[in-house]
């Protein structure tokens, strides 16, 4: 069974991206895909201001 988690961030849509894309994505990208991660996408939000990263994946 799949299931879809939603994160928001507060912020500069622009700054937290680059963040999440030094800090983040590195550390992610070793284990999500054994921890059932299937997709990920982040993208920018006007109200609030930020971004939010919806994610699938599958319990395991």
């Amino acid at each position: 069974m799949a299931f879809v988690s939603i994160h928001t961030m507060d912020g500069d849509p622009e700054e937290l991206l680059h963040r999440k894309e030094a800090a983040i994505d590195p550390v992610v990208d070793e284990f999500a895909t054994a921890c059932g991660a299937l997709l990920s996408i982040t993208g920018g939000a006007s109200e609030p201001r930020g971004c939010s990263a919806p994610s699938l994946q599958r319990r395991t």
